[in-house]
């Protein structure tokens, strides 16, 4: 099943703007663009909320880990 930006936006609380704009910077879940509807799929959206989970506040992947170092050896 497939839904609109509106419904994909709903289902993952966020607002319709903030999804265009994931969209725009490759943050968002994957989408299929026909003609000029874009559509999620409801698997990819679930599939990329569920990859968004996090078991704590400094659960991140290693370009993360690389930017938290560079801030604190900035930061003195």
């Amino acid at each position: 099943m497939f839904m609109d930006t509106e419904k994909a936006a709903a289902r993952i609380g966020k607002s319709a703007s903030w999804l265009n704009h994931a969209r725009q910077t490759g943050d968002g879940p994957p989408y299929r663009k026909v003609g000029r509807s874009v559509l999620y799929h409801v698997e990819d959206v679930d599939r990329w909320l569920e990859s968004k989970t996090r078991t704590r506040v400094w659960d991140f992947d290693a370009k993360d880990r690389e930017a938290k170092t560079a801030i604190q050896r900035a930061a003195g």
